[in-house]
């Protein structure tokens, strides 16, 4: 009997047996990933598959995207990286999942690309256009161009890379600066910075040169030489400080009436002179003002300032009018002398000659156009009396003897602004009370430092307050009469009614918001 074949049957039988049930069972799985960081542009991360069995691929955030989410087998998936537009790092989860086990990977990915280069632009004097460089990988913005409106930009908006062409308009006035300027590229929350600057020479107004600020328009316009003292060289830079104070004062000079009106009957000139130091010599600590300490300063006119409460200041006449006559053709008794002081005080003064020269002096403070139009305009060209009171007294007789003696060739020639006899039918502007719109005109008590004998025309001026930008309609009328006068042309009283602007400033009447001053009254010799 042959017992071996049972025996070969039974171990047959075990092995298919064995066969069956591990081609049956559920497959392992393992998985890689080719890397776990990734920079924010947009890129490929490959994940490799090792099974026998089904898989399936998911991912928790959509900027993950398999080319394949599921199959059978060994499989190498390609994951899709998008480009990450935000400003900050972010992460996601990859699943892979098998009959039997599941892996996870977590993904890092960078913030978005976002850089601007260079850091500086500057143009040379002789303007080409030059580049910046955005690199981003996002949306971004130029914030503020227009803060730079001599630079034209290509392109001021985008998304992604760009090169920005930035071209200068042609440089022809070297007295505006042209930067630098901090252009801002906004993306987001996220912002970079480059500085644009148009780089040239800086140039100066030369020691002693004369610069007209306004040509007149009629034949024979008043010419107005205008100085600095304690402005040194570097402030004469073409459109520097010296420049820019001078032009603030005289616009706004220019601003106000009859000046307004009547422009074209001046010329203006910048007499450019040298100091050694900035400011003015100061006697007394300042208590009012800007309050400098006592001081001394080397300036060209030996500016000084009495400190204390007071706001007198004066310097060297002489001097201040040997330089005034470098204005080519000026006849100083028909023109007039307006000296800026460089310091931060509230001071000012005018010097009168009866021949009609003056200087009027103010210093460089927070109300030094008002005060330059009531010393230089009211005082100066004027004649105007203040208007502010010191004195609860009745007006000396000195000083209405010297008013009536001076108004004997016409009211207007001096203290136009004051009357002597408080009558209504005998006041020097009584024509105006028949006039339409003139009903402010009145008599008012109290002028020429003094509470009682004397009287002004109407309630409030800026001979009284320097910050009140309005001169009364006789005061504008004697001015307007004097600037005939020297231009050589007649006055017409109906003409000037015509052009008159009669409206009050916007700050109102009342004492209450205008600036509290101490005034100084004219010095005449």
């Amino acid at each position: 009997m042959n017992t071996s074949r049972p025996l070969l049957l039974i171990l047959l039988v075990i092995f298919f047996s064995s066969s069956c049930r591990d081609e049956e069972s559920p497959a392992t799985l393992t998985a890689a990933l080719s890397a776990s960081e990734c920079a924010g542009s947009t890129g490929n991360i490959f994940l490799t598959i090792t099974t026998r069995g089904s898989w399936q691929v998911t991912t928790s955030d959509a900027w993950l995207l398999p080319d394949l989410n599921k199959g059978i087998g060994d499989a190498v998936v390609n994951v899709i990286v998008s480009v990450n537009r935000g400003t900050g790092e972010r992460s996601a989860v990859i699943t892979v999942k098998g009959d039997k086990s599941t892996e996870t990977f977590t993904i890092t990915q960078q913030a978005g690309v976002f850089s601007v280069t260079p850091e500086a632009i500057v143009f040379p004097e002789v303007a080409v256009p030059l580049t910046v460089t955005i690199a981003s990988t996002r949306a971004w913005k130029i914030r503020n161009a227009v803060d730079a409106p001599w630079c034209h930009f290509s392109e001021t908006s985008g998304v992604g890379n760009a090169v920005i062409t930035l071209t200068p308009d042609p440089l022809v006035d070297k007295s505006i600066s042209r930067g630098p300027v901090e252009i801002v590229v906004e993306s987001g929350s996220a912002t970079r910075r480059f500085s644009l600057k148009h780089e040239f020479p800086v140039s100066y107004h030369e020691d002693g040169a004369v610069v007209v600020y306004h040509q007149g328009t009629v034949t024979n316009p008043v010419k107005i030489a205008v100085l600095g003292d304690g402005f040194i060289r570097e402030d004469y830079k073409h459109g520097g400080a010296f420049d820019q104070a001078v032009n603030k004062m005289m616009d706004g000079f220019f601003n106000a009436e009859p000046f307004k009106t009547y422009k074209e009957y001046f010329t203006v000139y910048k007499v450019i002179a040298y100091s050694n130091e900035r400011g003015a010599t100061v006697e007394k600590d300042v208590t009012t003002g800007g309050k400098p300490p006592k001081q001394t300063r080397d300036t060209r006119f030996k500016s000084v300032l009495r400190g204390g409460g007071s706001a007198h200041v004066s310097g060297d006449d002489n001097e201040v009018i040997a330089w005034a006559r470098k204005v080519p053709g000026i006849n100083l008794d028909k023109s007039g002398i307006f000296l800026l002081v460089n310091i931060d005080v509230w001071s000012g003064v005018t010097t009168s000659w009866a021949r009609g020269q003056f200087i009027a002096r103010t210093c460089y403070d927070a109300n030094f156009v008002g005060r330059m139009l009531h010393e230089g305009g009211g005082h100066g060209f004027g004649r105007l009396k203040d208007e502010y009171i010191d004195y609860a007294t009745t007006i000396a007789d000195s000083t209405k003897n010297a008013i009536t003696e001076r108004q004997a060739n016409g009211w207007w020639q001096y203290a136009g602004n004051v009357d002597l006899t408080g009558s209504l039918t005998s006041v020097h502007w009584k024509h105006y009370f028949s006039i339409t719109g003139y009903s402010r005109v009145n008599l008012f008590e109290g002028c020429c430092l003094y509470r009682l004998g004397a009287w002004r025309a109407e309630s409030l001026s800026i001979m009284e307050k320097s910050s009140y930008i309005y001169f009364n309609a006789p005061s504008r009328e004697a001015i307007v009469r004097r600037v005939f006068e020297r231009a050589g042309e007649t006055f017409l009283f109906d003409n000037f009614i015509a052009r008159d602007v009669n409206v009050l400033p916007s700050t109102t009447a009342s004492r209450g918001p205008l600036l509290p001053e101490t005034l100084v009254p004219p010095v005449e010799l």
